[in-house]
């Protein structure tokens, strides 16, 4: 295998951590002590602006300082759309009845889109002047059906939010990125690669299928890695390429965060082979999905997926 020359980080999400009832200011000291040079966090709509024109950054600002301080790299994610379940972070306020299952949200929802723009506005412009932010991701994988009712976002839109993003900051590069499980089939990379600097793929090798709540059947990508590989060469002849999402933690039918001891889609030996998985199409940035869960295993006694994250980002 060629040799990987890129860099490896992980997406960050606070939210997640205080759902699994840990400090994100002690999570992330632990996280710089890993080597990780970049990072992925996300800005959740209805935690900054909770009430219509109030917005409050006092749970993403101290991590933010944080990477300034450390020279962390932050990708930072804008827009309805967030890491983590349950995917859209949209206010209650600004919908106050939600939208229908399978509704693909464009300009027609109007109330919707002018707050929307609105917030994103207030982060770039809170953001645009931090030393660590070096990419905007706007919205997270937002051409993809996703969420509790498998909402996704039209590609018109998207293409307004990427628009506004480069309208407000020119200096940045905006990374947008799509499920790459079902690279083939959905063609979405094509979109990407006509909106956005940076395409990232989300890539699981492990994962359950969707509906089979109660069985445990597990599959990978759709398409080969030769495949997958093609496609890569494809987005690196155009643009640069992330592997925004590389499977680094279990995902398990019906769990959000699994207790199981050896869980079948994601155990402590995975990870190598995750990674050299991913670091076959050389990306220039690798970003690992499942930081919190390696941390809050740790805490809770198991340090099987800690050590393994160590040993292998430090070798």
């Amino acid at each position: 295998m060629k040799k990987f020359t890129g860099e490896i980080g992980a997406s960050f999400s606070h939210r997640h951590l205080e759902t699994l009832g840990l400090s994100s200011l002690d999570a992330i000291k632990a996280f710089e002590k890993l080597g990780l040079t970049w990072i992925r966090l996300g800005c959740y709509w209805n935690e900054i602006e909770k009430t219509t024109n109030n917005f409050v950054f006092e749970s993403l600002d101290p991590l933010v300082e944080f990477c300034e301080k450390k020279n962390i790299k932050v990708v930072m994610t804008v827009g309805m759309k967030a890491p983590r379940y349950p995917e859209y972070y949209i206010p209650d306020w600004v919908l106050p009845t939600p939208l229908p299952r399978l509704t693909t949200i464009g300009e027609k929802h109007k109330r919707l889109t002018h707050y929307l723009f609105r917030f994103i506005e207030t982060v770039i412009g809170h953001y645009k002047n931090s030393s660590a932010v070096k990419i905007w991701q706007v919205e997270n994988e937002p051409l993809d059906p996703s969420g509790q009712k498998w909402w996704r976002i039209h590609p018109d839109l998207l293409k307004k939010e990427v628009q506004l993003v480069k309208k407000l900051d020119k200096e940045r590069e905006i990374l947008v990125n799509l499920w790459g499980n079902e690279l083939s089939k959905r063609q979405t990379y094509k979109k990407a690669l006509d909106l956005a600097d940076i395409v990232g793929l989300d890539l699981y090798p492990r994962h359950p299928i969707p509906f089979l709540k109660w069985f445990k059947l597990y599959v990978g990508p759709l398409d080969s890695k030769k495949t997958i590989f093609k496609i890569s060469e494809t987005i690196k002849s155009q643009k640069k390429l992330f592997l925004a999402e590389l499977q680094a933690e279990p995902w398990e039918p019906g769990e959000l965060t699994t207790s199981k001891n050896n869980p079948p889609s994601f155990r402590p030996n995975h990870f190598k082979q995750n990674l050299d998985y991913g670091k076959g199409f050389s990306p220039e940035v690798i970003l690992l999905w499942g930081f919190e869960y390696w941390y809050w295993r740790k805490t809770m006694g198991d340090n099987r997926y800690w050590r393994e994250a160590e040993k292998l980002l430090k070798a």
